[in-house]
């Protein structure tokens, strides 16, 4: 007896979403944290959902609404097949501007660069499942100084 044979489609759906994660590190799990001025503070950890396709990369911009409050201490990220899962640290630094001007918010986001010539197609609307808020705490205080002289 000969066994006949017979052929299966198989269909792979490909489940994964091209997105960008960003975590708490400290001090809680929410994207809200405390610099002080002068002084930088690991508080995120950024990796992609997925990974891009063979010989592509993802590079992420990271950007501060006010540059003059608060900065990251890295302006870029870089993601390829072998490191898109392993989470990259991102410091935030309060900047000591000497000005009495209270504690002020900043808000960093994680954009995809689509300009990067061998950028992967899946993220180049990628999208960012939050952004960190940063409170500049500030350590100036307005003071009028007077020093006495000899007549």
């Amino acid at each position: 007896m000969v066994a006949s044979s017979e052929s299966i489609l198989v269909t792979n759906i490909d489940n994964d979403v091209a997105a960008i994660n960003v975590s708490a590190t400290s001090p809680s799990p929410c994207l809200t944290y405390e610099a002080q001025e002068g002084v930088v503070t690991t508080v995120a950890e950024v990796r992609l959902n997925s990974a891009p396709a063979p010989g592509k990369v993802v590079n992420l911009t990271v950007a501060s609404s006010d540059e003059g409050e608060c900065v990251p201490n890295v302006t870029s990220l870089l993601f390829n097949e072998t490191n898109w899962e392993t989470p990259q640290a991102v410091g935030f630094e309060g900047i000591n501007d000497h000005v009495d001007d209270e504690n002020q918010n900043c808000i960093f986001t994680f954009s995809v660069d689509t300009t990067v010539s061998d950028a992967a197609p899946a993220y180049t609307s990628a999208t960012t499942n939050g952004t960190v808020t940063c409170e500049n705490v500030d350590n100036n205080f307005a003071a009028i100084n007077v020093t006495a002289t000899d007549p």
